[in-house]
């Protein structure tokens, strides 16, 4: 049996600007956290880029100064996008995604945003277990909005939580 996390135990370090080894590890966490499902993960230069824009944030989690998690995700006009969250495969199972978006949302729900969106592959089925188990709410679809490294189109589900 795979132990669960305790939350006490994750920590999380917030982007600085021109901070590039948080840019290479998150690099690092974001292939990691999707090869198995054949998707590309970003690299350190599409990392800085998507930082770059108005509102985006990422939080790299840590289990006793491992990296095991991130989460990317932008703030505008009372709204929020989680971009991508992943954890490393030998953390997966544990509970790290939830603590990861369970922290995310209370920080959110603080900053007074008021609805949070994401996206997901439709054939990713923990993660549309561990949304709706947040209470997220189906809200649309995408069709062939993901492309797998093997070339397959896969649509995306639009979830919405409003806080």
């Amino acid at each position: 049996m795979i132990k669960k996390v305790p939350t006490t135990e994750l920590t999380h370090l917030s982007y600085i600007s021109g901070n590039h080894e948080f840019l290479r590890l998150l690099s690092i966490l974001h292939r990691e956290s999707f090869e198995d499902i054949d998707q590309r993960g970003w690299s350190k230069t599409e990392m800085n880029e998507t930082l770059q824009s108005p509102g985006m944030q990422a939080q790299i989690f840590s289990h006793k100064s491992e990296p095991v998690g991130f989460v990317l995700y932008r703030t505008i006009a009372g709204e929020a996008e989680i971009i991508g969250i992943g954890t490393r495969p030998n953390w997966q199972g544990r509970g790290i995604a939830r603590q990861m978006l369970s922290q995310i949302i209370h920080q959110l729900s603080r900053n007074r945003v008021e609805q949070v969106y994401l996206e997901v592959r439709e054939d990713n089925m923990k993660a549309i277990q561990l949304y709706t188990a947040l209470n997220f709410t189906l809200n649309g679809r995408r069709n062939k909005y993901y492309q797998t490294m093997s070339g397959k189109n896969i649509d995306a589900l639009v979830f919405c939580l409003r806080l």
